[in-house]
């Protein structure tokens, strides 16, 4: 079965800061690994995730950030498989069915629009697809729009679908 991590990708990230893409690498890496932890704990029969990666990915004019075109660059380099687990990335830059780009995304150095974002992603897929998904965040502004979505479940599914997680920051070296 698949599911769909949403991961709030600066509220998450661990402590030290990305100065190269190998930072970013860990980091990535270091989200998807709890992704599939987290997965396989609540939803033992997943064997696929997709991790989505919410963050400042656009500028005012709707181009991609640096951080974001070295992100782009990592996710190639990332594994596709981690514990026996198919592992995807895709880093939003759009609600989910919309065709364009939100410009914006990062502006003045502050984020825009990213819980907004990840939190219609969640509701569309908790009301269009069969599959568990998982809230990445230590952020309380995910809290309503993740019981909105879990609300929003059939009471005839057998599995609790919907899942928030508060991931804080970690130090890699702890």
């Amino acid at each position: 079965m698949q599911a769909i991590a949403f991961a709030d990708y600066d509220n998450i990230r661990p402590i030290a800061r990305e100065y190269s893409d190998e930072d970013s690498e860990a980091n990535a890496f270091q989200i998807a690994t709890r992704a599939v932890e987290i997965c396989k704990s609540k939803f033992a029969d997943v064997n696929e995730v997709i991790v989505r990666m919410y963050g400042g990915w656009t500028d005012i004019n709707g181009s991609p950030t640096d951080r974001a075109v070295r992100m782009y660059r990592v996710i190639g380099k990332l594994p596709r498989r981690l514990s026996g687990v198919r592992v995807t990335f895709e880093i939003p830059v759009s609600p989910i069915g919309f065709d364009g780009r939100l410009f914006g995304l990062l502006r003045s150095g502050e984020q825009k629009m990213v819980d907004t974002l990840l939190t219609a992603d969640l509701v569309w897929c908790s009301l269009s697809l069969d599959c568990p998904l998982l809230v990445m965040s230590d952020d309380d502004d995910m809290v309503p729009g993740t019981m909105c979505a879990a609300s929003s479940i059939s009471d005839q599914w057998s599995r609790r679908p919907v899942c928030l997680s508060r991931v804080r920051a970690t130090n890699a070296a702890a």
